[in-house]
């Protein structure tokens, strides 16, 4: 039996591309652990049934049009609507809700321990830092696997990097970190340097990643 018969591709475009178009906006703002393709397929037949949800409300409430929607006439304008148009509306939706974590915080409320979205810490600092950061940036501090420090201006010109095999880091700006005495007695100096155009940091060589307010 050939496998790509009319309703079968008609059933992946209705009941699988949707899904698929909301996953992956979301996939593009949010990274996230990978998933099996079997739980990943399901995924994406999920998000397509809950695209449905408003057509099928119209239904009830108005069979009538529900109807025309799915006539010859319309039918092209209802599969770019619900094919392309509303999944791209829902993803840019649901993506801006999880990074709130407005339903994280919903399900914790009626008692509720939901598994973070984000796989990684490195990948909450960075969200958090983004959105919290004082326009002029914040301060990091890195120290090296050799016990080195130097500190940088991370900004919307930084990068870090979103690649779970390689944690490297750009910031826009290097500063001079200097410390001297140690406990109560401890002074330190964070001075810009001249000139500076940024610094790359390889994941390698980083062992700790601190963040202050710049002064």
């Amino acid at each position: 039996m050939d496998k790509f018969t009319p309703q079968s591709i008609l059933l992946f475009i209705g009941f699988v591309l949707p899904g698929y178009f909301i996953d992956s906006i979301i996939a593009s703002g949010i990274p996230r652990r990978q998933v099996e393709k079997e739980r990943y397929l399901f995924r994406c037949l999920a998000l397509s049934i809950l695209n449905y949800i408003p057509l099928a409300l119209m239904y009830l409430i108005c069979p009538a049009k529900a109807l025309f929607l799915l006539s010859k006439e319309a039918l092209l304008y209802s599969v770019l609507w619900f094919v392309v148009i509303q999944p791209a509306i829902a993803g840019l939706w649901l993506t801006k809700k999880i990074m709130r974590n407005e339903g994280r915080v919903w399900l914790q409320k009626i008692g509720l321990v939901p598994l973070h979205h984000l796989p990684t810490a490195w990948e909450f600092i960075w969200g958090e830092q983004f959105r919290l950061m004082d326009p002029k940036g914040i301060l990091v501090i890195v120290t090296f696997k050799n016990g080195e420090r130097i500190a940088g201006r991370w900004c919307t010109s930084s990068f870090a990097s979103s690649d779970v095999s390689e944690r490297d880091m750009y910031l826009e700006e290097t500063y001079v970190y200097k410390s001297e005495g140690s406990g109560e007695d401890k002074k330190e100096s964070i001075l810009p340097i001249s000139g500076s155009r940024g610094i790359f940091i390889p994941a390698g060589e980083i062992r700790t990643l601190e963040f202050q307010n710049i002064p």
